[in-house]
């Protein structure tokens, strides 16, 4: 689609994929402007810039747990969206949801969410979110928030720092006491024991943070 100077094409309402769509212009200017209310998915390239104040949720459709990668060729307006991004851990394979933008990303006022799938998260995992051609002037409102994992009690996904123009989280301990999922008198003093030998490079306390602390 060539604008021609025209106003730019708007996506007001529903559950859209523009994945595959061209937008061309003669002006620097915003190409597809995105209602509030409307969840944009897809697992391809969209070429135009974009102001999307909705939702994002990169996939084949917009359920959570479908992993994709959507990639702009442009700038990318997330001013006070809403990102939802699916990482796994299953299978021996990490992978997770990828924005890759080609120029200027800006994250103002956006919020991000994540959705877990999989039973084999643990600490040193990484996981690539978002790429921009330009570094990173903005952030999103809760981007430095730790995100606790379902069902792993000891872990939680931290942000972590990357190039300028990289937005990539990393899953740690969180260091909450193995005391906190146990009961009795034996339980605690085993879990008293195994607590000072955390960080040490021991494999089962290792283990015992991946896990989902039933083995205590």
């Amino acid at each position: 689609i060539d604008r021609n100077g025209f106003a730019a094409l708007d996506l007001a309402g529903g559950t859209i994929d523009p994945t595959n769509l061209i937008v061309t212009n003669i002006l620097d200017d915003t190409d597809i402007d995105v209602a509030s209310g409307v969840t944009i998915f897809g697992d391809g390239t969209v070429t135009g810039n974009i102001d999307l104040p909705g939702t994002l949720a990169p996939g084949s459709d917009a359920d959570a747990g479908t992993i994709g990668e959507f990639e702009v060729v442009g700038d990318l307006d997330l001013s006070n969206s809403q990102v939802q991004i699916d990482l796994s851990a299953a299978g021996g394979i990490t992978n997770s949801d990828q924005i890759i933008v080609s120029e200027t990303a800006t994250l103002t006022g956006g919020t991000l969410s994540f959705n877990f799938s999989g039973n084999e998260f643990a600490t040193g995992q990484q996981f690539l979110i978002l790429e921009a051609g330009n570094p990173l002037g903005t952030s999103f409102e809760n981007q430095s928030d730790s995100f606790a994992i379902p069902d792993r009690p000891f872990l939680e996904l931290v942000e972590e720092t990357l190039l300028a123009n990289q937005l990539g989280y990393l899953i740690q301990d969180n260091g909450k006491p193995f005391s906190s999922v146990v009961t009795g008198c034996t339980q605690q003093s085993a879990a008293a024991i195994l607590e000072e030998l955390r960080g040490t490079g021991q494999s089962g306390v290792d283990n015992l943070i991946n896990s989902s602390g039933d083995a205590m």
